[in-house]
């Protein structure tokens, strides 16, 4: 598939697929999140290490990471962290900005959600970003942005985090 560097306007009806990662995914992985992190934040040192080897990072430990995919180009992605036995952790989380507000972010966040569930999570983190240049990605997931429980996260300098239970 190629990565997510060729824009084209985005159309309501193009189909959307979500699937796994899988090998040769790498480098959309690391593309689409180094130009999302760049653009509002700045890369560190987890990030860098993540990217860089997904696989050993976040696969090897019981995560998943999934891709958004529209005809052959990836256009948005989402990892699965897992944190403990019951434990994970939605993360890298990235949608081409040509597509964003086309409710790729949410199609990944549900299918990330549901792989959760399915691995038995009692407990399932988000980082919320607050920052006010990602208002309307934050404000357009209302049913994910209620939490329970919103605590300070003082691992990562990007948001807080919520947990559902």
């Amino acid at each position: 598939m190629k990565s997510a560097s060729v824009h084209r306007p985005r159309a309501s009806n193009d189909p959307v697929t979500i699937r796994e990662f899988k090998p040769g995914d790498e480098a959309a992985f690391r593309k689409l999140n180094e130009e999302w992190i760049a653009l509002y934040f700045r890369l560190e040192t987890k990030d860098e290490e993540a990217l860089a080897d997904p696989q050993s990072c976040v696969l090897a430990s019981g995560g998943r990471i999934f891709f958004a995919a529209v005809e052959d180009q990836i256009v948005g992605c989402c990892g699965l962290l897992r944190s403990g036995a019951d434990e994970f952790e939605v993360a890298k989380m990235a949608v081409d900005s040509s597509w964003h507000g086309s409710g790729i972010g949410r199609k990944l966040l549900h299918a990330v959600i549901e792989a959760a569930r399915s691995a038995g999570a009692r407990r399932l983190y988000w980082k919320r970003i607050t920052s006010s240049r990602l208002r309307s990605a934050c404000m357009s997931r209302p049913d994910l942005s209620t939490c329970q429980r919103t605590v300070l996260c003082r691992r990562h300098t990007r948001g807080r985090m919520c947990t559902w239970r």
